[in-house]
């Protein structure tokens, strides 16, 4: 592509898909998935990350989900994970059935009741958990699109444990508004072992973003800059440091 050619790029810098090597690790991007690797090789049970729109939650759980595929020392679980892209259904009975089918439940009937459906998910959890000694991880995006009525059910899966751990994992990543359905629920906000709340970036971490994007894209990662000093000025003074406003618009310069 002679766009790709006249910048001497090898893929695109500024794409708008969530490309977890585009990541760019701020401290606080980095602090939160350690936490949240660390969460899941404990099986912590529930933890939730919160950040407005643009602060790059899907690209973090897209990283998330790669770092969680590579094999862990010793004799740790091998993790499997299985993402919620879309949590808006109509209610419990809609909520438990799409659960089951993103865990690839196979024997779940059109004529199932919810507690049918629920002690399929328990059984299905003992049987990877305890028989398979495997590490099951529900990670759902949109989190703030879930129903007030099935977070019950998200409580009710963190009672599904053994002695030792509990058998589901659970990642929420949310929109800001999700922090007020946490707050009317007690008994669950209670259960969330952590919570991270998502910043835009300061100018020099928008900087290294930029800088950083182009790196990974670049034929020659050392190469001089694309960007003046000012010119980084004015995307951090237009975007304000939100990297999906900075994407976008380093994509159009």
């Amino acid at each position: 592509m002679e766009y790709f050619n006249l910048l001497e790029f090898n893929k695109e810098p500024f794409s708008n898909s969530p490309e977890p090597e585009f990541l760019f690790a701020s401290p606080q991007h980095n602090a939160c998935l350690q936490r949240l690797e660390l969460a899941v090789r404990l099986r912590r049970g529930l933890n939730v990350v919160i950040g407005a729109v643009g602060t790059g939650k899907t690209t973090l759980c897209r990283k998330l989900i790669q770092q969680l595929a590579l094999p862990a020392a010793g004799d740790a679980p091998a993790i499997e994970t299985f993402l919620l892209l879309d949590p808006s259904v109509n209610g419990p009975l809609d909520f438990v059935k799409t659960v089951a089918s993103i865990l690839e439940i196979a024997d779940i009937s059109t004529d199932d009741h919810e507690w049918q459906i629920k002690e399929k998910i328990k059984n299905f959890l003992f049987e990877k958990g305890v028989q398979e000694q495997k590490n099951i991880v529900l990670i759902i995006d949109e989190g703030q699109k879930i129903p007030d009525d099935c977070l019950e059910i998200l409580r009710e899966f963190l009672n599904y444990e053994t002695n030792s751990f509990k058998q589901l994992q659970i990642i929420i990543f949310a929109q800001p508004e999700f922090r007020k359905s946490l707050s009317s629920r007690l008994n669950l906000l209670d259960r969330v072992n952590y919570i991270h709340h998502l910043r835009p970036l300061s100018f020099f971490q928008t900087k290294a973003m930029i800088e950083h994007r182009i790196g990974v894209a670049s034929l020659d990662p050392a190469r001089p800059p694309l960007f003046a000093f000012g010119g980084l000025l004015a995307v951090f003074t237009a975007t304000g440091g939100y990297p999906r406003k900075i994407v976008s618009l380093c994509h159009q310069v």
